[in-house]
């Protein structure tokens, strides 16, 4: 187990407290770190244990990002 903080060891195996989760209590649960503007990851990801995993093409820490996309002025020529 990582630590006192996160969770503790209970014969053999961790127990992990409130707010983390996973094999070793290494995930930070809630949507915390993922949300800008009340929306998950920009709309373009999903939160894994408190950070965005973002759809192809999109990129940045809340998948805000997207350099292969097109600009709206590319869209309309």
């Amino acid at each position: 187990c990582p630590g006192p903080q996160r969770g503790e060891c209970v014969c053999g195996t961790c127990r992990c407290h409130e707010g983390f989760g996973g094999s070793g209590c290494g995930c930070r649960l809630g949507l915390g770190g993922c949300l800008r503007g009340g929306r998950e990851c920009s709309g373009h990801g999903r939160c894994v244990c408190g950070s965005c995993l973002c759809q192809p093409g999109y990129v940045g820490p809340l998948c805000a990002r997207c350099p292969s996309c097109r600009t709206p002025c590319q869209r309309l020529r």
